[in-house]
């Protein structure tokens, strides 16, 4: 699918901006989207990620601006070669079609993340592992407990590891949790989110009755 046909991009903006009050103007919000699996399966973006922005590409980024409001979706640079095997996928050498589809105020490639927060003073980040395909924060905090009882599995968490690298760009900035926000945003639904959610009981009801 090229984008979600779910939500408005007004949805997604009045989500965004329940963080930029949330964290203050001299904050910003960086998150990121799960990457390629590899495998011969659909990509599902995570929980978290899709709530902010509905994009369903991987390696995307987004940066949100406490003092201005507005937001910057980094993503990857058009690949044609997969497009003709997968389809159109959104990416950050269209910046104006990805504009109007996602509301999202700026476009930039991933690279540009790291110029996004240099000189930031307080960096809000999810510190709970991103919720994906038949996962939740349960299953994950027992894969966490597995891994860090496995002396040969020391792996760092993909939200560990990004917050290493933005606090070496960013050595004076002060991190903070942006999970316990964004749980508490997610725990209140929309009269869109309140309809889909109506519907999928609906169709989950005929299909036990079937």
């Amino acid at each position: 699918m090229y984008y979600q046909t779910d939500f408005s991009p007004e949805e997604f903006h009045g989500r965004r901006r329940a963080i930029t009050d949330k964290i203050g103007s001299q904050a910003i919000a960086v998150l990121s989207g799960f990457g390629a699996t590899g495998a011969f399966d659909t990509f599902r973006q995570s929980n978290e990620f899709y709530y902010l922005t509905g994009v369903e590409v991987p390696h995307a980024y987004l940066k949100i601006d406490g003092s201005t409001g507005e937001s910057t979706l980094s993503l990857p640079h058009h690949d044609a070669k997969h497009e003709r095997s997968e389809g159109p996928q959104l990416h950050c050498d269209a910046p104006d079609a990805v504009r109007r589809i996602t509301g999202v105020e700026r476009i930039a490639p991933l690279p540009q993340l790291g110029d996004d927060v240099l000189g930031a003073m307080t960096i809000y980040m999810p510190r709970s592992p991103a919720e994906g395909r038949q996962a939740c924060q349960d299953t994950l905090r027992y894969r966490s407990h597995l891994a860090a009882a496995d002396p040969w599995d020391q792996g760092l968490s993909r939200e560990t590891y990004l917050q290493s690298r933005i606090a070496a760009i960013a050595p004076n900035a002060t991190f903070e949790d942006l999970s316990p926000l964004l749980n508490a945003l997610r725990a209140i639904k929309s009269p869109a989110e309140l309809g889909l959610m109506r519907r999928a009981g609906a169709l989950t009801a005929e299909a036990v009755l079937a």
